[in-house]
């Protein structure tokens, strides 16, 4: 907008000066050129020896928490800047192609530009960086560069429990270790919306079981990496390092591994099953389908007597 304003002004200016044919008239708009010049050349520089890039790779947030993103800007020589903005893609696993957007950041004060991100699901966030723009401490010129960087933000679930009672605790104790299969049959072509609510029901599945087992060992197969994974959660902080694991099922960007392992049978003995489906099965018998549009709500109201 400033910069329209700067060209008015010039343009403002020669009409006076060719109608009026005054010498002080010239002179004003021989100045204003060689400001706009001056200051256009001053943007240009601000790129001289300087690096951007994501300050961090790899982020691990709280579901629906405003997050502050940070993209360095690493310089030879202190320079002021007085706006800044970013061109980039994001999104979900699911959104293809991810949406591109053009950010105005502000600068901290470390001098990196940082901006407000809301992560409305659980599951992996990717950001690529597309391009920077620059702009002069009067901030009449933008000044673009093409950049390319990566970032992704691990969205994890709020801490909850699934309402378990164990009518046998008491007497036996704690069970050794349950056993929980992953059925991932459709993860492709599930939307985010529903890998979410899977995400948020295996967290608080998971922390139920703990009430009655001194573990639970979660299993599942990924297919894009030709891997076989067997997870053992004891607490909160481990259940968090699965879902790490898990997020990174069939992601296209995840490099297949080199040997790649043939799908197992499910785990022999007494096991429990969780599908994409939102159904919670004992070996083939459904103990509880859930709903998506009221899956908070039944984790929260639900009982289940195992």
């Amino acid at each position: 907008m400033r910069k329209l304003y700067y060209v008015w002004l010039v343009v403002i200016t020669l009409f006076f000066a060719g109608t009026y044919n005054k010498r002080w008239l010239y002179v004003l708009l021989v100045v204003e050129v060689l400001v706009g010049i001056a200051l256009y050349i001053r943007a240009c520089c601000l790129w001289n020896g300087l690096d951007v890039g994501f300050r961090k790779k790899i982020r691990v947030v709280e579901y629906y928490e405003d997050t502050i993103i940070k993209v360095r800007m690493e310089r030879k020589v202190e320079k002021h800047i007085g706006l800044a903005a970013i061109r980039i893609r994001l999104g979900y696993r699911q959104e293809k192609p991810p949406r591109a957007s053009k950010m105005y950041c502000g600068i901290c004060k470390g001098g990196d530009m940082e901006f407000m991100l809301l992560a409305p699901y659980c599951g992996v966030v990717r950001l690529e960086l597309k391009k920077v723009w620059l702009n002069d401490w009067l901030m009449g010129f933008f000044i673009g560069r093409r950049r390319h960087d990566t970032m992704e933000l691990f969205v994890m679930p709020q801490e909850a429990a699934l309402q378990i009672e164990y009518p046998n605790l008491l007497q036996y104790g704690k069970a050794p270790v349950v056993r929980l299969c992953l059925d991932l049959t459709g993860l492709e072509e599930a939307d985010q919306e529903l890998l979410d609510r899977f995400y948020i029901l295996l967290n608080a599945l998971v922390a139920g079981l703990l009430k009655g087992a001194e573990k639970v060992r979660v299993y599942w197969y990924d297919e894009g990496r030709g891997k076989a994974f067997n997870v053992e959660v004891h607490n909160f902080r481990e259940c968090r390092k699965m879902l790490l694991e898990l997020y990174l099922a069939g992601l296209p960007w995840v490099k297949p591994e080199e040997k790649p392992e043939e799908p197992r049978e499910p785990v022999s003995g007494s096991y429990y099953v969780l599908d994409l489906q939102l159904r919670w099965l004992r070996h083939d018998r459904l103990i509880y389908q859930f709903s998506r549009q009221n899956l908070k709500e039944e984790i929260k109201e639900k009982t289940f007597t195992l």
